[in-house]
């Protein structure tokens, strides 16, 4: 791959909660964080951490607990008024979806390793969350996070009123479903494209009385001030669009940058200011894309290479060649038993 990576950083948010459940859970946080040069017990959900960091601390609590579901209990923990300034914007938006979009819009000054989205579903939408640099040990465990506290999120913005119509995961099926059923208060489905919230498109339009248009606008004032955009910007922000439009309808450069308000020369030009290309970019949220769906489900190779928008299974297989230097199929038997080709 051709595109160079930063390193990715995460707001701490639910890792503030971290110590505590560790400790619920009979495990000293200092096992955990061992190596890391991170004090659990300091972490506020203000905190700045690596987001490799991140999934290292998530894999070893799951691994030290015991605890196979530890991601979503961390996720119920997390108080979504925690979210500092985009709780407060979208707490103040005028419908739930606007209050999502805000949530979207933002994100991106709190995490630059994965991309919160919505994506149309026909009748429906989907709010997502994805990883830039695909499956990598503490993945599910972080998926578990977010869509517990999306649940959260849904349910006090919409007063209790919207319930998600289906929860999915982007993994293969775990041995004891349960704790998902309590947490979440739903039965998921696995072993699909993204791990998300399907909600019904008709039930985000409904008013917000709570909404104050006032604060709301000296909170998008105060948050324009405080995202600095700094380097590498343009690719950080095209990596955030381009996670969801791959599996939607058009992942092009000009839908790009149609998304991000500037000419698809302009976005050319920035991008090569940042010793990148359009396509560099995209092949690596693609290949990130392609290896956690190869790598955490079971979906046939013929549907991951459909849902990347590949012209044919013989096109992904090449591309994926390219990127990898093996096949899909062969990629996958390292981390999946038996053969789903």
């Amino acid at each position: 791959m051709s595109a160079r990576l930063e390193v990715s950083y995460q707001r701490a948010g639910a890792f503030a909660w971290m110590a505590g459940l560790l400790r619920d859970l009979g495990t000293d946080p200092a096992d955990v964080s061992r190596g890391l040069d991170i004090d659990l017990d300091a972490v506020t959900a203000d905190s700045r951490l690596v987001f490799a960091d991140c999934l290292t601390l998530l894999e070893r609590a799951a691994e030290l607990t015991g605890c196979a579901h530890f991601g979503l209990l961390l996720g119920a923990r997390y108080p979504w008024r925690a979210h500092g300034l985009i709780h407060d914007l979208a707490s103040h938006a005028p419908t739930l979806r606007q209050a999502m979009l805000d949530f979207v819009t933002w994100q991106l000054g709190y995490c630059s390793g994965a991309v919160v989205y919505l994506l149309p579903m026909g009748d429906d939408v989907a709010f997502g969350y994805g990883i830039y640099g695909g499956n990598s040990p503490g993945s599910r465990q972080l998926y578990q996070v977010c869509v517990a506290i999306g649940c959260a999120m849904i349910r006090e913005l919409s007063n209790g009123e919207v319930a998600p119509a289906e929860i999915q995961f982007a993994y293969d099926k775990p041995a004891d479903i349960a704790p998902y059923r309590q947490i979440l208060h739903a039965t998921p489905r696995f072993n699909q494209l993204q791990s998300c919230l399907v909600l019904s498109a008709a039930t985000l339009g409904v008013p917000r009385p709570a909404a104050n248009p006032v604060e709301r606008a000296r909170l998008i004032a105060t948050m324009d001030s405080s995202f600095d955009a700094g380097p590498g910007a343009t690719s950080r922000k095209l990596r955030h669009l381009l996670r969801p439009q791959l599996l939607g309808e058009d992942a092009s450069m000009p839908a790009a940058a149609s998304v991000m308000g500037i000419a698809p020369r302009t976005l050319r030009r920035r991008l090569l200011a940042e010793g990148l290309t359009f396509e560099a970019v995209r092949d690596d949220v693609r290949f990130a894309v392609a290896r956690e769906l190869l790598e955490m489900t079971r979906l046939p190779v013929g549907d991951v290479s459909a849902a990347l928008a590949f012209a044919s299974h013989s096109a992904f297989d090449q591309a994926f060649r390219r990127w990898s230097g093996t096949s899909p199929s062969a990629w996958r038997r390292q981390f999946l038993p038996g053969n789903f080709s």
